[in-house]
């Protein structure tokens, strides 16, 4: 049996390849933790920054749930905001209460946490939204 990360990453990146317009908008792909070098823009990374034991208090059997934060980030070089902006609207249709298949687990729910406002580094536009996606073993 493969980590629970591994079966949410794979979940998540399987959603993506369906077709959807984030997948149709995202002509440098999904990409875990860092993308290739030189890379088409715009592009999507997703990286799981922790998870936790979901502990049930007062029984004396805790449920084997984790509750993970996974976070998206998009990159493009347009000169303008609006379109991370519609890159954004498409990531959220996509993946708010998705339901993603995690082998070996059952999921519980996919919610967006927070999402940061597009911001410019080095003439990149980025958009972060972190989501929190809860599993049962």
């Amino acid at each position: 049996m493969a980590d629970f990360l591994t079966n949410v990453g794979t979940g998540i990146k399987t959603l993506f390849d369906t077709s959807n317009t984030f997948h149709t908008a995202m002509t440098g792909g999904l990409w875990f933790v860092e993308s290739k070098p030189k890379n088409t823009f715009p592009y999507c990374v997703y990286s799981f920054l922790g998870d936790k034991p979901m502990y049930t208090f007062g029984t004396s059997n805790p449920e084997e749930g984790e509750d993970i934060l996974v976070q998206f980030t998009i990159f493009d070089k347009s000169s303008s905001s609006a379109n991370i902006n519609n890159y954004e609207s498409y990531l959220v249709a996509l993946f708010d209460w998705a339901s993603i298949t995690v082998t070996d687990y059952t999921l519980m729910e996919m919610r967006r946490d927070e999402a940061i406002a597009p911001f410019k580094v080095d003439n990149i536009w980025q958009s972060v939204t972190t989501y929190r996606i809860k599993i049962d073993g």
